[in-house]
């Protein structure tokens, strides 16, 4: 059984170019005086190799690897964060590699034997990039980086529903990290059309709604998965949910289902609709306390 998206092959691979191509022109434009000081990682050995130490502060940030950025991590959350010009550069640098790693990690194929093995600790939203997102380095930003921040995250965004990839929750998160365009994300699957309507929840429910009539109907607490979204973002997802529109669309859907594995699925995606309703309703996780 396969799940329509309402995306052509071209769709597809349009949005694989421009991810692509604007993840590398995000690092390209980053200063290129090397970083020289580190301020919001610890330094010491045993949170930072000595070698990706020594790579931090002397290369160019836009020659800095993959290896280097997520020894960085290594060592974020063990110092006292403060927001001025130095801070803010480096939370700059750091954070536009790791958003440029990301979106190429949602662009691979699913079956990329790189995606099967990369660790996702540093693309955490809740867990490491507060520290760097606390020097206000969005707000300081010229207008022009950020429109082309938000440009590039909206298209990884977009892909990673098309596509149902794995990092579709991560995806979201970013965008309202990020940016200010989670409001007209959801109102453009509520407004396109109704396959790319479908496709948004059917990839919102991986892992969870499968065809099979012995499914367990478990909900996933808006609050709890997408937890690194500010409240006002996790309470639009679940008023989106909740919504006329998309019961509607579900059930017109089922209605008109004639492949009997293709209803099944259906009838799962609708009672993971409810079952995420009512656990992100009654969530202990609404407050913020994880």
């Amino acid at each position: 059984m396969a799940v329509k998206t309402g995306y052509t092959k071209g769709e597809l691979r349009g949005l694989v170019d421009r991810i692509r191509a604007q993840s590398t022109a995000l690092v390209a434009d980053l200063p290129t005086a090397p970083l020289g000081t580190i301020y919001l990682a610890c330094n010491c050995d045993n949170c930072i190799n000595a070698d990706a130490l020594q790579q931090l502060r002397r290369v160019s940030p836009p020659n800095l690897t993959e290896r280097v950025i997520s020894q960085y991590f290594g060592g974020v959350g063990a110092v006292l964060v403060e927001a001025n010009d130095e801070t803010r550069n480096e939370a700059r640098v750091i954070l536009t590699h790791v958003i440029a790693l990301f979106g190429k990690t949602v662009a691979r194929p699913s079956d990329d034997p790189n995606n099967a093995r990369r660790s996702m600790s540093y693309f955490d939203a809740d867990y490491l990039l507060p520290d760097l997102l606390a020097t206000n380095v969005l707000s300081h930003l010229p207008q022009e980086q950020r429109a082309q921040i938000d440009d590039y995250l909206l298209d990884v965004a977009h892909y990673a529903v098309a596509s149902g990839s794995r990092f579709v929750d991560t995806a979201l998160t970013y965008l309202t990290i990020f940016t200010d365009r989670f409001p007209g994300f959801l109102e453009s699957y509520q407004s396109g059309p109704q396959r790319k309507h479908l496709r948004l929840w059917t990839a919102l429910a991986r892992g969870f709604a499968t065809k099979e009539a012995n499914t367990m109907h478990r909900g996933k607490d808006i609050h709890l998965f997408y937890r690194g979204m500010p409240r006002s973002d996790r309470d639009l997802l679940l008023a989106t949910l909740e919504s006329k529109t998309v019961g509607d669309l579900l059930e017109r859907y089922a209605v008109h289902a004639k492949d009997e594995e293709w209803l099944q699925y259906l009838s799962n995606l609708m009672e993971w609709r409810e079952a995420t309703i009512l656990s992100t309703r009654y969530s202990s996780y609404k407050d913020g306390k994880f």
